[in-house]
């Protein structure tokens, strides 16, 4: 998940600076996912929470799992068998993109991301060839990676429909 927070700007920052700093908050004891700690490498990173500035907006995410070997970023997503029926992964690119430029920017090279699916209600016996219904109890797909033009664009985007919804009275 990627987070937003406002912040103000410092003596002799300017609005276009794109720093970013590391800020980890990583309890080894907290890993918390069975699957997570199953195969750890030697240099690989569990949950760790990365952040930094893009114009006025620290922003900040956890990544699941960084391989520095392969230079890959994965996020798991404990999720019900039939949520792979449902298209629109939208949300998921975007936190997967925006993570990884944060990693880049800290220093992290990052050249693949993935989500990778865990089905806490699987049924083997709903998988049908060529169905939707995953085939096994995990499932991974690659995301597409974006760059960091692309990246910043839409962190900015975000933060101004963010910034919109603030602004907007709630009528309920």
């Amino acid at each position: 998940m990627t987070f937003f927070t406002r912040m103000s700007l410092g003596p002799g920052e300017r609005d276009d600076d794109h720093s970013i700093k590391h800020h980890p908050e990583q309890d080894p004891s907290d890993v918390g996912n069975p699957a997570l700690e199953a195969e750890v490498r030697l240099g690989t990173v569990i949950k760790v929470r990365v952040g930094g500035k893009i114009h006025q907006v620290y922003i900040h995410g956890q990544a699941d799992l960084y391989d520095p070997r392969i230079k890959m970023l994965d996020d798991y997503k404990i999720t019900k068998a039939e949520s792979m029926y449902y298209e629109n992964k939208d949300e998921y690119i975007f936190q997967l993109n925006a993570l990884a430029y944060i990693w880049r920017q800290n220093g992290k090279p990052v050249e693949a991301i993935r989500n990778v699916y865990l089905f806490r209600n699987y049924d083997p016996r709903r998988y049908k060839e060529g169905g939707k219904y995953p085939k096994e109890h995990v499932a991974m797909t690659d995301i597409p990676m974006w760059d960091d033009e692309r990246s910043i664009k839409s962190i900015e985007d975000r933060r101004i429909k963010h910034k919109i919804a603030e602004l907007t009275e709630d009528r309920d």
